[in-house]
């Protein structure tokens, strides 16, 4: 009795041919193995390395050209050059008009006494020529333009957009993370406060600190070897006073925190927690200034950097972060008496429209629901 079958397209598989098939095939396999170790040569997590964590690198790689290399992991796309990873975007209109009109809701139900203020982040791609390297990334500068084009009257602009640009060659941008470095975010806030006519404090004031050995958000994602063999450096900025830093879990509970503290980069939410201790619903900091003012900060946590720069300028500084706060935004807008409010979050904006649907939600309004009937009730204080 044979094993072999003895009829069908088996049968013609005579030995030889076999062999020739299984020659082949382990070619095909050697030269793909060799590819996938000269593209991610550090990669290699030992034989016990899970293989979600390998996922990335086997079946991520989308692009190669000019010495970069694409992958894309879930939605976002990563280019890799050399020891740095850039977040590539892709502009959608409907979120960026998503994003405007959710703004322009939050205006029509303030009163007429609170300052508005926007600022858009761009990530890092805008200030790489990505197209040499074969990637494709739509212009952020003209996405956000076109959301800026779409606000209320009432919203001041901030050019954080152009403060970036003209220090582009600086550590502005962290290279194995998609965030922007406290650097980055003090010359957006320094143009924050050239728009509110106001004067900067000069950051060499600031007392700095260091967390080294720093792999980000980008390197999680991609598990690029030559990301992990150049780690990032975190420099933060230490608060000029002692201040008081109240957050709030979902459920209401107070945590007190400190604005800015290392220590928080070694329980697990990441180093990027020194700023703020990581992303929370909602914050105040009282600053012991008494002059009255109050800004309101509804960010995303390209916000945790730029927060710690505005407690010279302000009484109190509040943050909601629409995408976890459960209560509503225009009723913590009157309970904190905001003499300010500050829109401030990243290009995902004209790229996503969750940040717009988790406005929309904290306003209590539908997609597409005018809330200008709630503005007398807003303005009556």
């Amino acid at each position: 009795m044979t094993d072999k079958p003895s009829s069908g397209p088996w049968a013609e598989l005579k030995e030889p041919n076999l062999r020739r098939v299984l020659l082949a095939s382990l070619l095909v396999f050697g030269v793909a193995a060799l590819y996938l170790l000269l593209a991610y040569p550090h990669d290699r997590q030992g034989e016990n390395a899970p293989v979600s964590r390998l996922r990335p690198a086997l079946h991520g790689l989308i692009g190669r050209g000019g010495g970069g290399a694409v992958v894309q992991v879930g939605d976002v796309r990563y280019l890799l050059i050399g020891d740095r990873a850039v977040t590539l975007f892709g502009y959608s209109a409907s979120a960026a008009e998503q994003y405007a009109k959710a703004l322009n809701r939050f205006a029509a139900a303030t009163g007429p006494g609170v300052r508005l203020y926007s600022l858009l982040v761009p990530t890092s791609a805008d200030f790489v020529d990505t197209r040499k390297y074969g990637a494709a990334s739509d212009s952020q500068k003209d996405a956000l333009d076109r959301i800026d084009e779409r606000l209320d009257p009432r919203f001041a602009r901030v050019n954080a957009y152009g403060a970036l640009k003209a220090h582009a060659r600086e550590y502005v941008y962290f290279r194995t993370d998609h965030h922007w470095t406290a650097l980055g975010a003090y010359y957006a806030y320094a143009a924050l406060m050239k728009t509110m006519g106001e004067r900067p404090v000069a950051l060499g004031e600031y007392e700095t600190g260091e967390i080294t050995g720093f792999l980000g958000t980008a390197y999680k994602a991609t598990l690029s070897g030559k990301l992990k063999a150049h780690p990032d450096t975190i420099v933060y900025y230490k608060p000029l006073r002692n201040v008081s830093y109240t957050a709030y879990s979902a459920e209401g509970k107070p945590l007190v925190r400190r604005v800015v503290d290392p220590a928080y980069a070694r329980l697990g939410s990441g180093d990027y927690a020194v700023f703020l201790g990581g992303d929370y619903p909602w914050g105040e900091i009282k600053t012991g200034n008494r002059n009255g003012r109050t800004i309101v900060v509804v960010k995303d946590s390209f916000g945790n950097a730029l927060l710690p720069f505005l407690l010279p300028h302000f009484e109190t500084v509040a943050y909601v972060d629409p995408r976890s706060y459960p209560g509503n935004l225009l009723d913590f807008v009157k309970e904190h008496r905001a003499t300010d409010v500050l829109f401030l979050n990243s290009s995902t904006v004209a790229r996503s429209a969750g940040i717009a649907e988790s406005l929309n939600k904290a306003m209590g309004a539908q997609s597409g629901e005018d809330l200008s009937v709630r503005s007398g009730a807003a303005a009556s204080r």
